[in-house]
């Protein structure tokens, strides 16, 4: 089940993903509360490098799939996903590797999935990771 949020007066829609800490594999440094994340309308919202952790290691687990649909996904969909991630923090003048917070646990896993999506996309990625800090 996907779940939607229509922005009010606007024809746009974006999609929710709940995070819930209770699931080991969502990923959720313990050094991350809730001053972390930015509320809208109440509704708590994750920081941008949050994002991009969380796109990575969606990519991670796709790339290294049995399954070719897996495989093609985190080419087609992925890929594109982390590089505008990475525009918009160059943009907001983040670099992720400095929001400390998350433990070393969390940042040794952000460098090390940067590291294997830098490897495999060399020539795309390196100049906007290199932007961001990673």
């Amino acid at each position: 089940m996907k779940l939607y949020y229509r922005i009010p007066r606007t024809a746009h829609r974006i999609r929710i993903d709940l995070l819930l800490s209770t699931n080991p594999e969502v990923e959720i440094p313990d050094g991350m509360h809730q001053n972390h994340f930015v509320y809208l309308n109440g509704l708590a919202t994750a920081p941008v490098y949050f994002l991009l952790y969380h796109k990575l290691l969606g990519w991670d687990r796709r790339i290294n799939s049995s399954q070719q649909w897996q495989r093609e996904k985190a080419t087609d969909v992925d890929y594109h996903d982390v590089l505008r991630l990475c525009d918009i923090l160059y943009r907001k003048g983040v670099k992720p590797l400095e929001k400390t917070h998350g433990g070393k646990t969390y940042l040794a896993l952000f460098r090390k999935r940067s590291d294997a999506f830098g490897g495999r996309y060399e020539q795309a990625v390196a100049r906007r990771f290199e932007k961001i800090g990673l």
